[in-house]
């Protein structure tokens, strides 16, 4: 075996690297951080239509007949990005109709099982798609992940074709150090070997801020963030923010003006730049006057969570969709219950949901309303709530969403597997019923 994994590795190491929307493939130089940004030499920032993100797996722990181990995929451009990858992750993603060959990056919040079975899996899946053609995936995490997924690869004799992949991990953790099960936390240092497929990742440490600001490829259009949650173990959550796009032009009141002053129709991409346009008989056209504000999407995906913790609270701030855990929640069969009965049964809830790192609806909706969020998706639910489309399920989850929109004011959506929400430009968030499924 060591012989032929040697031969392999030789064969694999001069395959081409691609590089994605997002994070740097392969892996930036070791101080972690990001390429400088697009120039001369460089490519162009691309810009991204609406995004797509598709619920694969929604239940907390164990799958039920209904719901799938944790995994959320977000579509940007061609790329699809993976945040966790639990178990039967492939399979959702075949039923979604969306292609493994087209994903780039995984975003893994913390390493419990449920959130990370189906990753060497997917990796395998990834690899059997591009066949012979290289590809490169970025895989991001907490500490433990690169040698949990190494020794994965290793002895199951995976063979990943011309695929390269590589992990970062986030280190300094403030959770990190025993706790949870008390299971010894192994270094690299234990196995040291690279699967023949696998390029050195970076050890990523979060800055002044507390912030883990993940490595970009050059022209990528958006940024990524890592920060700190309560659960548990180690966790974090993940921002997702677009560069500023130039804001509408007001052709009605400009295309005027440019005809009478005899101004070349290029004049719009100065204004649309923040270039003012200077006018043949003296004066100028300003920006301002003829261009709205610059527009961004923000995304935050939380993994599980028992409460935000300072740093994640301002990374959150004014995000378009808040993709928040609702684990456990207090949604009586009986209406008859008195409101101090259900005031009591809704408190117990969240105590116990928080003593296992968990949360509620309400905790969601609360966090939602302090980040100033305009959307926020539900996931991450106990197997007692059911995740099919008959009247009955589609009436109980639309309770647990009230739990949460009583707290915060804004849409809220009680997600399913396989249920798709897009984000148009406009920071708009909307089911999309159009999406195939197979």
């Amino acid at each position: 075996l060591a012989s032929a994994v040697s031969r392999v590795g030789a064969r694999r190491r001069v395959a081409r690297r691609w590089s994605h929307v997002g994070m740097g493939a392969p892996a930036p130089p070791a101080s972690g951080t990001a390429p400088a940004a697009a120039g001369p030499g460089r490519p162009k920032p691309r810009v991204l239509g609406d995004m797509e993100i598709a619920f694969l797996g929604t239940c907390s722990s164990s799958p039920s007949l209904t719901r799938s181990q944790q995994s959320t995929a977000l579509r940007l451009g061609g790329d699809i990005w993976l945040f966790d990858c639990g178990e039967a992750a492939q399979l959702q993603l075949a039923r979604r109709k969306w292609k493994a060959s087209r994903v780039s990056s995984v975003l893994i919040s913390h390493m419990h099982g449920d959130h990370v079975f189906g990753l060497p899996g997917m990796l395998c899946a990834v690899a059997a798609a591009h066949g012979d053609a290289p590809h490169a995936v970025t895989v991001v995490g907490p500490r433990g992940l690169r040698l949990w997924l190494r020794v994965s690869l290793l002895h199951t004799y995976a063979l990943l074709g011309c695929m390269r992949y590589s992990v970062h991990e986030l280190c300094g953790l403030a959770a990190e150090g025993p706790q949870g099960s008390g299971v010894p936390r192994l270094g690299a240092e234990a196995f040291p070997e690279l699967h023949p497929s696998e390029d050195p990742g970076l050890d990523l440490w979060p800055d002044a801020e507390g912030l883990w600001r993940l490595p970009r490829a050059d022209g990528a259009p958006v940024s990524v963030t890592a920060a700190e949650i309560s659960h548990s173990v180690p966790t974090v959550g993940f921002c997702v923010e677009e560069d500023a796009r130039p804001g509408t032009v007001d052709a009605g009141a400009l295309l005027p003006v440019l005809e009478r002053e005899g101004l070349p129709r290029s004049a719009v991409g100065d204004l649309k730049a923040g270039r003012p346009v200077p006018l043949p008989r003296g004066g100028e056209l300003r920006p301002g006057d003829y261009v709205g504000p610059e527009t961004r999407r923000k995304l935050v995906l939380l993994g599980d969570l028992s409460e935000p913790l300072g740093p994640m609270l301002s990374l959150a701030e004014g995000c378009d969709l808040l993709v928040h855990e609702a684990t456990n929640a207090f949604v009586p069969r009986e209406d008859r219950l008195g409101p101090e009965d259900v005031a009591r049964g809704e408190e117990e809830t969240e105590r116990a949901a928080r003593a296992k790192g968990h949360s509620t609806p309400q905790v969601a909706g609360r966090f939602a309303k302090r980040a100033g969020a305009r959307h926020l998706a539900l996931n991450h639910f106990s197997a007692m709530f059911p995740g099919g489309e008959d009247e009955e399920s589609v009436a109980t989850m639309e309770r647990v969403a009230d739990l949460a929109r009583r707290e915060c004011g804004v849409p809220v959506f009680p997600t399913r597997d396989l249920m798709v929400l897009r984000v148009g430009l406009n920071g708009k968030v909307a089911v999309d019923d159009t999406a195939p499924t197979a």
